[in-house]
């Protein structure tokens, strides 16, 4: 389902960044899940890309066992996250695009380390082969 916008609560949001930085240099990969746009739940997936300092893919075993609990908790899966290497803005890359493709209405977000300013997360809709930047907000519980 593709919000127009992405509520993290504050647990969830803090769960996402401290996978992201433990990933460092490799990118973290996972699944985020909730109600609405509501963000509550995080699922981080290991990464087994064949080289996890320039791309992710997420464990397939671990993929659905995830994907198993959403259902199970009457949640929905609402994005797919995975962080950018230092160095690297929070925007989609041509892999990135390749790896949405086949999960439309669910949203990307793209976790980049690489400011002085701390973390930058953002989130992108893809639809008609275009990413989308969607509004990434924090709420608390």
């Amino acid at each position: 389902m593709s919000c127009p916008r992405l509520h993290f609560y504050l647990p969830a949001y803090t769960q996402m960044l401290a996978h992201a930085a433990a990933m460092v240099p490799t990118e973290a990969c996972g699944l985020l899940a909730g109600q609405g746009e509501h963000v509550s739940r995080v699922f981080p997936l290991p990464n087994v890309a064949p080289d996890p300092r320039l791309g992710f893919i997420g464990d397939r075993s671990a993929t659905i066992a995830a994907l198993r609990t959403i259902d199970r908790e009457r949640l929905s899966w609402l994005a797919t996250y995975h962080s950018h290497p230092p160095g690297e803005p929070a925007v989609p890359s041509p892999a990135d695009r390749r790896g949405a493709a086949g999960h439309p209405g669910v949203l990307q977000v793209i976790v980049s380390l690489s400011t002085e300013d701390g973390p930058t997360v953002r989130a992108y809709s893809l639809a008609g082969g275009q990413f989308t930047e969607v509004d990434v907000l924090t709420i608390s519980e």
